[in-house]
């Protein structure tokens, strides 16, 4: 999650800054690609919401970077993360059509709606669970909930520390 973290941190450096709270080495059996392309969509979503609230301020003195808030942590036999950010937000239409393919608030080029998607069904496949909180004008989170051991997951050579 952190090299994932660090990818998105570099292209959206002048728009967001991550604050990362994680619990020290949390291992979790996964599919680690799949997880961390999971991982991008959110951030990268956090980010262009950042970026499309900061479109809608005309003086550029009062232009601040945004914030992206991660947080990884064990609960039990279950791992907690939450991504939050602080921008734009969501109204109710979009947040009930979000995991659906093909759906997006983007720019004709700029997305193909299939993101929040691929990233549900990664999820559940994982038998995890994927909600959202968001508030036009005032941020969206993200919360994933996922199994340490999944019965679709559970190998050995799937461990993968977040």
């Amino acid at each position: 999650m952190q090299s994932t973290i660090n990818l998105v941190r570099a292209k959206y450096l002048k728009v967001a800054e991550f604050d990362v709270t994680c619990d020290p080495d949390v291992l979790l059996f996964c599919y680690p690609i799949q997880l961390n392309q999971v991982f991008m969509n959110l951030f990268i979503n956090a980010c262009d919401a950042i970026k499309q609230k900061q479109q809608l301020i005309s003086d550029p003195e009062l232009k601040v970077a945004g914030k992206v808030f991660v947080s990884c942590h064990q609960r039990g036999d279950v791992i907690k993360i939450m991504v939050k950010d602080d921008g734009c937000g969501m109204d109710e239409v979009t947040k009930n059509k979000l995991f659906e393919p093909f759906y997006t608030t983007k720019e004709v080029g700029e997305g193909t709606g299939l993101g929040l998607a691929i990233s549900y069904g990664i999820v559940q496949q994982h038998e995890g669970k994927l909600e959202v909180e968001s508030e036009q004008g005032e941020g969206t989170c993200f919360n994933l909930t996922l199994p340490i051991f999944s019965k679709k997951t559970s190998t050995p050579d799937d461990a993968f520390i977040l």
